[in-house]
């Protein structure tokens, strides 16, 4: 499997695309370009790719479509305005300036630097052995984002300690996606809320009109079977963990998420092309792995690709 960066291939900016085998499997990372019809006849090459509200643009003649999770949408200016009426979300960000967390931009020489450090390497080490599954490709990899992307990082230090980041990929100068974001499990709660908030601060600044956590996977009203993976997935992933903790930083409005497939396809062919591009290797050989990664964690609750904690702690 190879990734490429959007400008290396024939479709629209939005789509980051990657080969799976003699396969393309694309992802719409939100542009601000409208879907024609040329591009959808150029992505039709494509097995299958996954769109977010831009689906409404595709030729439907031509393709199905299968609803398989929902993404939150923020205006900064108007959520900065609203905080004030969220009681809970208040408390968390001032349960971690309790704690002394400080959050910033990090840019240029320094960022370099910072991606190349090994307190940044013990961090991403620590929040991935925290998680049900074994690395995941493609869209998941901050490698890949910092490499092929516009991105920004924001830092959290706790007690001088570098304790979480948020990495930012800037679309547009109007719009925003969340692209990671990553706690330390010894790190105060409500670091990634008070992270969140100064990104949404900074993009107020910035005038920015859009800013997106990315998708909650298999939330909503999906296809039954979906639902069942849903269910039978927790030990490993908490889909509805992720998605309460989303729902906790008050988006302005959800849009659905689809997986887009050729009308000769099927949406189980069009869902293993997918799931094969994100796990980036044979879909038996990443569950074995995630077995065993899981195992050797012992006996705890289901993680999620987010911060550890969704509770609120004193």
């Amino acid at each position: 499997m190879s990734l490429i960066s959007p400008s290396s291939h024939p479709w629209p900016s939005w789509i980051t695309a990657t080969r799976v085998g003699s396969r393309w499997v694309g992802v719409d990372l939100g542009g601000e370009e409208s879907v024609t019809q040329q591009h959808a006849q150029s992505a039709g090459c494509l097995p299958a790719f996954v769109l977010g509200a831009h689906a409404e643009g595709i030729d439907v003649s031509r393709r199905h479509r299968l609803r398989i999770g929902l993404e939150g949408h923020w205006h900064p200016a108007s959520w900065l305005a609203e905080l004030p009426r969220h009681r809970r979300l208040r408390e968390q960000l001032g349960r971690a300036q309790a704690k002394g967390v400080q959050v910033a931009e990090v840019e240029g020489a320094r960022r370099d630097a910072l991606y190349a450090s090994s307190s940044f390497q013990r961090l991403n080490h620590a929040w991935q052995h925290r998680q049900g599954m074994a690395p995941m490709a493609f869209a998941l990899s901050w490698q890949r984002t910092h490499q092929t992307l516009p991105c920004r990082i924001w830092v959290a230090r706790h007690r001088a300690a570098l304790s979480g980041y948020v990495m930012v990929v800037a679309l547009s100068p109007r719009r925003w996606v969340v692209q990671h974001w990553v706690r330390h499990p010894s790190a105060p709660n409500g670091l990634v809320e008070l992270m969140i908030a100064q990104v949404l601060r900074a993009a107020a600044a910035q005038d920015v009109q859009d800013l997106s956590l990315g998708m909650s996977p298999l939330a909503g009203e999906v296809n039954p079977i979906l639902k069942v993976i849903r269910r039978a997935s927790q030990s490993l992933y908490s889909f509805e963990g992720l998605h309460t903790f989303k729902r906790r930083l008050q988006p302005q409005r959800w849009d659905e998420v689809y997986l887009a497939y050729p009308k000769s396809s099927s949406a189980i062919a069009a869902l293993y092309w997918v799931l094969r591009a994100f796990a980036g290797k044979g879909l038996l050989a990443f569950a074995w792995q995630s077995l065993r990664h899981r195992l050797s964690q012992g006996p705890r609750r289901a993680s999620f690709y987010a911060p550890r904690e969704i509770e609120s702690k004193a």
